[in-house]
């Protein structure tokens, strides 16, 4: 059975082949990284899976769709979406609220607001300017492969 859990491990598998943007780590590293930020700082279930899934939208959609790809001469459709939104479309479906939440709004989460879920994303954007680090050692992505499993294990 392709599970969205299968879907979203084989795209972060194929992730690690992309640099990430202009940073000198792929997107899989900095996922990686992001993850273990949190985990490492005590962060919940819930952030660590979003800090690890925050730019799904980036390699698990399709890249025509997403306005702010890092991709070098990518197109930009008209109305495109940025890849936060994409992202957390993606994943609502499968993830408690605060989940989709952060997701949404790690690239927006420099600015101030009052919704009680935006000192996660605040936190969420730090890791997220953290894990740029080439080298750095993480746990692979088959450790995070049952809490990924746990939210997304049907095929919706």
């Amino acid at each position: 059975m392709n599970t969205m859990a299968d879907r979203l491990i084989e795209a972060m598998t194929k992730s690690a082949a992309r640099q990430y943007g202009k940073e000198r780590v792929t997107e899989l590293a900095h996922a990686l990284q992001c993850a273990e930020l949190a985990a490492g700082a005590g962060g919940d279930e819930e952030m660590v899976l979003a800090c690890l899934l925050h730019d799904v939208g980036r390699y698990a959609v399709a890249q025509e769709e997403i306005g702010d790809t890092l991709g070098a001469g990518a197109s930009r459709a008209t109305k495109a979406r940025g890849h936060h939104e994409a992202g957390a479309d993606l994943i609502a479906p499968y993830v408690p609220e605060r989940v989709t939440f952060l997701v949404r709004a790690h690239a927006d989460a420099k600015s101030v607001a009052t919704q009680p879920w935006w000192p996660d994303a605040l936190r969420l954007r730090r890791w997220d300017d953290e894990a740029k680090i080439v080298g750095k050692a993480t746990r692979p992505l088959s450790t995070w492969g049952p809490l990924l499993r746990k939210y997304f294990a049907d095929s919706r």
